[in-house]
């Protein structure tokens, strides 16, 4: 059985609310499990001075509202270990000066010590050291190739290509492969730091989610959008595209999630009413998510700084047609015309015009456009994605 660590500063806890819990990372280990890994995973927490806590803590809604999480939530300084999903996991809290700055050398060095105390005690001999989130997991990895130089090591990025170059540069070195969240990304590091061994690390869908494609019996008459009603995400350019699109006709708009601008979403509501029926669901379960997507006929996020966006493969898992953004982390995935559609990023003028041309589509096309997108999610489930990470990391140690 081989060793995979697994170092990410994001990883779902069962102590953390918020902050911390998006489950990427969890989606991969989970398969490897499967497949016969052993998996070890080390949360590296970030943690401040007492001071910024309550700064931060004032400033989380305004935070929230332009990025769509929460940044802090407590201050856990104590070591963690807890198992989810049969793999264990150990938060070890990484000192940081201040936010969005550099980690010290003696807070990296005290964090690669304590990771290599921690696997000496269960004698695990990494073969594979995969990281995700550039800082502090590349600093870390950096250390700990020199000390298991037999091991792979990796470096995944979520889009943090301009965060200490110099750094970066320095640390390079030590990684023999560098996996891409998306192809944006890909092209944004390459240009920064020219082309190295890479892999590209996309996110998958669960095989549960895949469905059969959506009958188009009558043209396009329902549209979804699930995301945060934030700035970045444009959730309030839909109502106008729509009832510009549809030139009069009644269409439904699902809204689900919650956010900043939900006031602004309930205004357009009103504005729009005799054309539109608008409906703002609030957060759902997945499941419930699931139940909206297959009542509608299109999903439709533009929104730009989107690493990749795993609710556009679920969307086309369950047979919608799919409009994302241009040059976001669903480009390349999404070919227009296709197997989805792309739109710039906030553009009501160019939403309104792909609208329109998606509604001149006849029931052949669109059912057509349903079937290629659920074999586009059928190619990225979580099974595929994680086999397809392993698989080029394996094949550099041969």
């Amino acid at each position: 059985m081989k060793n995979i660590l697994l170092i990410t500063s994001l990883y779902p806890s069962d102590d953390l609310a918020l902050m911390n819990n998006t489950a990427v990372c969890h989606y991969f280990a989970k398969e490897w499990i499967k497949s016969g890994y052993n998996v070890r995973v080390i949360h590296l927490y970030h943690i401040y001075p007492f001071i910024y806590y309550p700064i931060l803590k004032m400033m989380n809604s305004y935070l929230a509202s332009k990025t769509g999480h929460a940044i802090l939530e407590a201050r856990k300084t104590k070591e963690h270990s807890y198992h989810i999903d049969g793999i264990k996991v150990t938060r070890i809290p990484t000192k940081k000066y201040r936010p969005h700055g550099m980690f010290s050398n003696d807070s990296i060095a005290k964090t690669c010590g304590r990771i290599c105390e921690i696997l000496d005690a269960e004698n695990f001999k990494p073969e594979f050291i995969l990281g995700h989130f550039l800082h502090p997991s590349i600093d870390v990895i950096s250390r700990l190739k020199s000390i298991y130089p037999n091991a792979v090591s990796t470096i995944s990025l979520h889009g943090e290509e301009k965060v200490f170059r110099e750094e970066v540069k320095r640390n390079l070195a030590s990684i023999d492969l560098i996996g891409y969240r998306s192809f944006p990304i890909r092209k944004a590091f390459e240009l920064l730091y020219g082309e190295l061994p890479c892999f590209m690390c996309f996110s998958g869908v669960p095989e549960k989610f895949i469905s059969l494609p959506k009958k188009f019996d009558n043209g396009i008459k329902r549209f979804v959008f699930v995301g945060s009603f934030i700035e970045r995400k444009y959730p309030e350019v839909l109502i106008p595209a729509i009832h510009d699109a549809m030139c009069g006709e009644k269409a439904l708009v699902t809204y689900v999630g919650s956010g900043k601008l939900e006031g602004v979403l309930q205004g357009l509501t009103r504005e729009y009413e005799k054309s539109l029926t608008v409906h703002i669901a609030g957060r759902l379960p997945r499941e419930q998510v699931t139940q909206e997507l297959d009542n509608g006929d299109v999903f439709i996020m533009i929104s730009k700084s989107e690493t990749f966006g795993l609710v556009y493969l679920e969307a086309m898992a369950r047979g919608c047609i799919v409009v994302a953004s241009k040059n976001e982390g669903m480009d390349g995935i999404i070919k227009d015309g296709e197997n989805g559609f792309l739109c710039e990023a906030g553009c009501t003028k160019e939403l309104t015009e792909i609208i329109s041309k998606i509604r001149r589509l006849s029931n052949e096309e669109l059912n057509a456009l349903s079937v290629r997108a659920i074999a586009t999610a059928k190619a990225f489930s979580d099974s595929i994605v994680a086999k397809s990470y392993i698989d080029a990391v394996e094949s550099f140690k041969k």
